[in-house]
């Protein structure tokens, strides 16, 4: 299931990649979020040779968060398998999570590694590895810390039950993705992230350059700040409310909070730079994320880093 928008240069190799996965079983939900380009036309296309596809139109532009809600109400099947619309998946990713889920009943979400490409769907040399959560008892210790879960939400899978049990997702400003796994978290549930590269998750400077990142590390840390008041059983705060208690925080705590989200951004901006063959801004961007965090910066370049 996915939504989209604006993805007709991406969207046939897409469909190809969902349409020849190894497990065959399956039905590929597909919410159009009021796109303005010929996605939808490829997607009919594509649907009268494959009665697999069910193609959801939104009347008017709901969002990421609504938008996926809709394709999980609309799923007949009891697992939900994620994936971002311009990303790509690995021909064997549905049958190696869904053999997972029957192997480990106790286990209730999947995630995977995932292979940075650039907007041409070329590799960049990069895997992006999120440490923890190797075995069950990783989950039950992540709420010991005060910080939201993270994973690949492109190779994200549960079970639609669950995922409706706390309520799908939120309509956040962004980073719907990182409270919904906190949230699930929170109810018991049990994350696993599978040591293996099932998904490509593409890299382009509209994805990553635009980002406002005052906004995006704000949000975040207004998220964490909900999660961790649930779990002293406190009212969460809203947007507006934490920002006030936000700036009244030492200066030290907001700069610490702060260089670790423009770090993130440098590096990410280097590797879609490096993917564009534009070396010198590569260079410029690594050395900004080294000098907000030189030590995680070069651990993401040592063999099996994460990152």
């Amino acid at each position: 299931m996915y939504p989209f928008t604006i993805r007709q240069n991406t969207c046939p190799r897409q469909l190809k990649a969902l349409l020849n996965q190894t497990y065959s079983h399956f039905e590929l939900i597909l919410v159009n979020d009021c796109s303005t380009d010929h996605s939808k036309d490829i997607i009919l296309d594509y649907q009268k040779r494959d009665p697999r596809i069910v193609l959801i139109d939104n009347a008017f532009h709901q969002g990421i968060a609504e938008t996926a809600n809709q394709g999980v109400q609309a799923a007949r099947g009891k697992l939900i398998f994620r994936m971002d619309s311009d990303d790509m998946m690995m021909p064997q990713r549905l049958a190696t999570q869904y053999t997972y889920f029957q192997q480990y009943p106790e286990v209730t979400m999947l995630s995977c590694h995932t292979e940075y490409i650039n907007a041409k769907g070329n590799s960049i040399g990069q895997i992006q590895r999120i440490a923890g959560f190797e075995k069950p008892e990783d989950s039950r210790l992540a709420l010991q810390k005060p910080q939201l879960v993270a994973c690949a939400h492109t190779g994200f899978a549960t079970y639609k039950k669950n995922l409706e049990a706390v309520g799908g997702y939120r309509q956040v400003i962004c980073g719907e993705d990182l409270d919904l796994f906190t949230r699930m978290l929170e109810q018991e549930n049990i994350l696993i992230i599978l040591p293996v590269v099932l998904m490509k998750y593409r890299l382009h400077a509209s994805s990553v350059m635009a980002q406002n990142m005052r906004l995006l590390q704000q949000t975040k840390s207004w998220l964490t700040d909900c999660a961790v008041r649930r779990r002293q059983e406190l009212p969460e705060l809203n947007y507006e409310a934490y920002l006030q208690t936000f700036r009244a925080k030492p200066w030290w705590y907001r700069w610490n909070y702060a260089r670790r989200q423009w770090s993130d951004w440098h590096y990410r901006a280097m590797l879609v730079h490096l993917s564009d063959k534009h070396y010198l801004r590569a260079i410029y961007a690594y050395w900004w994320a080294f000098v907000y965090r030189p030590l995680p910066m070069v651990r993401r370049f040592l063999p099996n880093s994460c990152g």
